[in-house]
This record gives structure tokens, C-alpha cells and sequence, in this order.
């Protein structure tokens, strides 16, 4: 009779048995009030110390963030900014959030990042769907793993999103077929993406073969052009009046000069001697011939 009576008081204290991981707290976090698992309360450091950064959700909690009302799940985390501000939850259902003059439908069950104004970051789409960037369409993917989400800058403008299939599109004087995920400057215009397969790609009017795949990115300048790519294999290119055999990487100039690339042979220039696979950066002069190559050296941290 002890141990029923004791088991009651248990239920009573701390709710159903399953709970009896710990007790809940009520903490007010950013002016609003939020009932987190105790044991889950995490508190930033230092001299911030005693300020909530993250705990885990004793129940949805309905919030006002910006322009939109999401409901965050019951068991999930939700972390803050130091101001207060919520800096990331998990949606408990399927949330339509408004950002910018845009609408996006994000999945139930995924995590959402928010900016300190309160604007939508990233998240997970709970379909694929077509919109409309930079003038051109695409179908972006439905948000299921990791690497999958949408992200946004603060204007609402879509920064990267992952492709649903491969798209193909004109990006400055090239046709590209692309796939995986593409990234977009603030503008719309084309930031980088990924090849579908090894393609010819013409860059400062020379054509290049750039190696595809998920693995290997291109990216383009704000005007169109070629700014970086992985060549596939080693390649004869004309660099300011000068035949150069590049390998690897190779970087190009918003007009189209090589200004960085990792050499594919023994290369001499200018007395000096660099070995294959040697990276170096080439200077032009303002005729565009080539006057300088230098070996490139990461910045030390």
C-alpha cells in the first residue's frame, strides 16, 4: 500500500511516468515565458553567464517571430541569441512563413533558423515547388536531409535552395546543366552550383572542360562569368600571351584573366621555377599581358 501511494505522488509531482526524467521549469527568456525540461536548460558563458541559450520544450509553445506565428515542438530544442531572440526551434507542423514578398511552406518536424530581426534564415520545404529567381524558374527539392534547406537572406531573397532533378540555364555566355544545389547573389543572378556532368564551359573566351558532380562547385561572377571551377584534367590555356598547362582549381578575373590556378607541369617565369601542382597567382599589366606569377600562400590564422 506504501509503494501505491508513493507511485501517486510521483504522477502528482511530475506528471506522467514517462516524465519522471525531470522536472519542468518556467523561464522568461527575451520578455516571453517558456517551460523547458530543467535538466535541458543550457546558459551562455562567461560574461553573458545566466543568460538561456538553449533548452529543450516541456510543450508546443506558440510564438510571434517577425512577420509569422510558428508553433514549436513539445520534446524539441529552442535555442536563443543573447538579446533573447530565438535563434532556432523545430516546427511541430507544416508552417507556411512569409518572407519578404515570398511565402514558403517549411516541413513539420524540421528545424527553422531565424535572424536577429526575427526574419527567416533557413528551412526545410515540405514539398518541392517552382519559383521564380532572377527571372529564370526552378524546382527546388522538398527538405529531407541535412545539406537540403533553403537558405534566405534578410530581404527574403533565397540564397541557396537544393534542386529538384537537374535545370538547365544561361548563366553569361554558357548553357549549364545543374543539379544538386545552386546558389543565388542578392540580385538573382547565378552565385554557383554544380555541373550535372564534365562540360565544356567557356571562360575570358576560351573554352574549358570543368569536372561535374556534387563534389566539385562552380561559382560565377555578378555578371555571368566564370570566377572558379575544377578542370578536368590537365588543360593548355593561354594566360596574357603565355601557353600555361593548368590543373585542379582555376580562378578567373571578372573579365575573364586567370588569376590563380594550380600548374599541371614544371612552369618557369621570369628566372624562377615552380613544379607541378605548385598554386600560383599571375599579375597582368594593362595590356593584359602576363607580367607576374607568384606561388600562393594560404593567410596564417
Amino acid at each position: 500500500m506504501a509503494k501505491k501511494y508513493l507511485l501517486l505522488t510521483v504522477i502528482i509531482l511530475f506528471g506522467a511516468w514517462p516524465n519522471v526524467r525531470g522536472a519542468v521549469t518556467a523561464v522568461a527568456v527575451g520578455g516571453s515565458m517558456y517551460r523547458f525540461h530543467d535538466s535541458s536548460i543550457l546558459h551562455y558563458s562567461g560574461s553573458y553567464s545566466g543568460i538561456v541559450q538553449r533548452g529543450k520544450l516541456a510543450e508546443n509553445n506558440t510564438v510571434t517571430i517577425g512577420q509569422n506565428t510558428v508553433v514549436f515542438a513539445k520534446d524539441t530544442d529552442l535555442e536563443f541569441y543573447i538579446p533573447g531572440k530565438i535563434a532556432l526551434g523545430y516546427l511541430s507542423a507544416d508552417t507556411l512563413c512569409r518572407a519578404g514578398s515570398r511565402k514558403f511552406l517549411f516541413r513539420k518536424g524540421s528545424r527553422i533558423d531565424f535572424y536577429e530581426s526575427g526574419n527567416v534564415s533557413k528551412g526545410y520545404l515540405a514539398r518541392d515547388c517552382t519559383m521564380m529567381v532572377g527571372g529564370k524558374r526552378f524546382r527546388f527539392k522538398k527538405g529531407t536531409e541535412e545539406i537540403e534547406d533553403i537558405e534566405l537572406y534578410k530581404t527574403g531573397g533565397i540564397k541557396s535552395a537544393p534542386l529538384s532533378g537537374t535545370c538547365t540555364v544561361r548563366i553569361g555566355g554558357n548553357s549549364m546543366t545543374l543539379h544538386h544545389i545552386i546558389g543565388f547573389y542578392k540580385n538573382g543572378s547565378i552565385g554557383w552550383g554544380f555541373l550535372n556532368a564534365e562540360s565544356p564551359v567557356i571562360a575570358g573566351g576560351r573554352t574549358i572542360r570543368c569536372t561535374g558532380g556534387p563534389y566539385h562547385q562552380i561559382t560565377f561572377h555578378n555578371n555571368g562569368n566564370v570566377r572558379e571551377c575544377v578542370l578536368a584534367g590537365p588543360q593548355r590555356l593561354m594566360a596574357g600571351g603565355r601557353e600555361i598547362i593548368f590543373e585542379s582549381r582555376i580562378m578567373f578575373s571578372p573579365d575573364g584573366k586567370i588569376i590563380r590556378g594550380t600548374l599541371g607541369e614544371g612552369t618557369g617565369f621570369q628566372g624562377r621555377n615552380y613544379t607541378r601542382y605548385t598554386t600560383v597567382i599571375l599579375g597582368y599589366n594593362s595590356r593584359g599581358q602576363l607580367t607576374d606569377m607568384k606561388r600562393f600562400r594560404h593567410p596564417r590564422r
